[in-house]
């Protein structure tokens, strides 16, 4: 059995109209709900499929790859024109295809109303469809005008044919699956009647007259997605991804190489004493627990301060040292060094990253001739590179960054704006005290992308028609039988009444000035106020709470969690567990304690007198 098809419009399929002859095409069609072997057509959208047709008209696809936007052509009229068939169908065409393009862009594929699915009581293994309407993603419309009976098994059998799994029948499978009943549009040509006049362009008996609207049930294992949403799109264009977090490293390195180079100019300059902070003997001990790569920059700091302390026209107390502290610092320079010469730490790291810390770390240890470097050396000892390293470091990562702007423009749309042709001509080869002035505009840019990636979400994209199928529901087959079928898997159009009807803002708002201005309640206007909106708040709840928070349905709730009625109380094992002692709750004064003891003392003598009849 085919998927089943219905096309009810109250309209018997006769003859040809003209004394019965039957149609050319000799294709079967019925008005039924169910049909086999009936010659349907089903209409796609976009560039993947077409709904293009002898009925219905188009909804094309442009140059671009956007379904349903083309240039619509309108037929005009004239006195004296000869009219032809061609005149008579661009009417159709162009209303039906103007009616589809305002469902398409303006409401989206989904069910408008009705379509409830549920078992049917009297068949396992058949469903029941409520009447209702639904839009697809061609814009073309699904009415459901009466209460369908789809055989679910039918559907599943004619599943399996598509996917090439098997022919054998549905009700030997006892394994448990889930499944979604999808409906879509389908038409089909109907009212054959003969030409009034054979001529060239008439040819045959009959021709059909009318196209008949109707729908198809199927059963799929999956559906594309919609189209994304906003937020959809903010997480894609927020997403921390592995480029990012590289690009942002990147600039964030060249602006400290950058900036370094500046105070290295600066200090060849002016001269001045290097500013760095002393290190005391925890931060050795913190930095050989963090890692070789802390430790690498606080043995640089440590060499460039021994650096400018062996400087003949510097003063220890001008860089905040004296002569124990600075042998100190020597010492365990020295000893961290050696630690980390030949470890496993040094080995891992990559080959150029290896070599600049190697050259840090022998620096520390063997310390020898630092009394030579100029002050400009020594700021970049601090900073633990050399010039022409850190030179060859920054423009490489600026080729990077200003690669992945450029992408970033191209991908926004502005490949050839202003802005492409400036990051173009930065002067990223030449690395000098201006090198900050090239970070801050790499930055700039780079930000705009990222901010451009935000700004462009607020303009909504025109819709990619890739699903002609409306889901209605997910079911569950279990051997022959439907065991379980829930129909808010579904998509809803966004309609004005469905807004409505969601969120009653307009209804809300009538009743509040029906009872301001149509009623005679002299009470305060906050009293008012206040019981209308706790009654809107109680109808809010109501969509979140949980039915077992009703007070109805409390005693059911209590019976379900209740282990035994509440009257049942299971009597002592043995004579020990009937005698022992009351338990107390934790934290009970002696008083209490006291009570419960008395307690107890009493339901054991009147047990006693109960056993021996008289006063123990």
């Amino acid at each position: 059995m085919n998927s089943q098809i219905s096309t009810r419009t109250g309209t018997s399929a006769g003859g040809c109209g003209c004394g019965g002859a039957h149609a050319r095409s000799g294709s079967a069609f019925s008005t039924g709900s169910a049909s086999s072997g009936a010659s349907v057509k089903t209409r796609g959208c976009g560039c993947g499929g077409s709904c293009a047709g002898q009925y219905g008209g188009s909804c094309g696809c442009t140059s671009a790859g956007v379904a349903g936007l083309s240039a619509y052509v309108r037929p005009r009229f004239f006195g004296g024109m000869l009219l032809t068939e061609d005149d008579l169908q661009a009417i159709d065409d162009y209303t039906v295809a103007k009616r589809r393009l305002t469902n398409r862009h303006m409401f989206g594929p989904g069910i408008v109303c009705g379509l409830e699915v549920d078992c049917d009581p009297c068949k396992p293994g058949w469903l029941t469809v409520a009447p209702g309407y639904a839009l697809d993603c061609c814009g073309n419309d699904i009415v459901v005008g009466c209460p369908e009976k789809v055989d679910a098994l039918a559907l599943l059998s004619d599943l399996r044919r598509r996917e090439g799994l098997d022919c054998g029948e549905p009700c030997e499978d006892n394994q448990r699956r889930g499944y979604i009943l999808v409906v879509s549009y389908a038409e089909q040509p109907t009212d054959p009647v003969a030409p009034y006049v054979q001529d060239d362009c008439a040819v045959g008996d009959c021709d059909f007259s009318r196209a008949r609207e109707g729908y198809r049930f199927e059963l799929v294992c999956e559906v594309q997605d919609p189209d994304p949403s906003l937020f959809d799109r903010l997480a894609e264009c927020a997403k921390d991804s592995d480029r990012r977090r590289e690009d942002v490293s990147k600039l964030t390195k060249m602006a400290q190489l950058a900036k370094t180079q500046h105070l290295a100019h600066a200090a060849e300059v002016s001269g001045e004493a290097l500013a760095v902070e002393v290190p005391v003997v925890a931060d050795f001990g913190a930095a050989r627990a963090e890692g070789i790569v802390p430790a690498t920059a606080l043995l640089g700091r440590a060499a460039a301060l021994m650096s400018a302390a062996e400087a003949p026209d510097v003063k220890l107390s001008a860089i905040g040292l004296t002569g124990p502290r600075l042998q100190a610092i020597r010492n365990h320079s020295r000893q961290l060094a050696e630690e980390f010469l030949g470890s496993d730490e040094l080995n891992e790291l990559p080959e150029v990253e290896r070599q600049r810390v190697t050259r840090i770390l022998n620096v520390a240890k063997e310390q020898q001739n630092l009394g030579q470097l100029s002050a400009g050396q020594r700021v970049w000892l601090a900073e633990g590179y050399e010039p022409v390293e850190a030179a060859g470091v920054f423009t490489a990562d600026a080729e990077t960054v200003r690669a992945s702007i450029i992408r970033g423009l191209e991908e926004t749309g502005r490949g050839n704006c202003r802005e492409r042709r400036e990051v173009e001509q930065l002067s990223i080869h030449q690395f000098d005290a201006n090198s900050i002035d090239v970070v801050r505009d790499l930055a700039r840019s780079y930000w705009s992308v990222v901010a451009r990636c935000l700004c462009d979400l607020a303009n909504p994209p025109c819709p990619q028609c890739t699903e002609t199928r409306v889901p209605l529901a997910t079911i569950e087959i279990e051997g022959c039988d439907v065991t379980d079928v829930c129909d808010l898997t579904r998509q809803w159009v966004v309609a004005p009444r469905n807004l409505n009807y969601w969120v009653p803002i307009i209804d809300v708002l009538r009743r509040l000035l029906k009872d301001r201005c149509c009623t005679r309640d002299y009470r305060k206007t906050t009293d008012r106020e206040l019981d209308f909106l706790q009654r809107l708040w109680s109808q809010a709840l109501s969509l979140v709470r949980s039915p077992l928070d009703s007070a109805q349905y409390s005693g059911l709730y209590d019976a379900l969690q209740t282990p035994a009625p509440q009257w049942y109380h299971p009597a002592p094992a043995t004579a020990a567990a009937a005698a022992a002692p009351a338990a107390t709750p934790a934290g009970a004064t002696e008083e209490q304690r006291v009570e419960a003891l008395e307690k107890k003392v009493a339901e054991l003598t009147e047990q006693l007198k109960k056993l021996g009849g008289g006063t123990p």
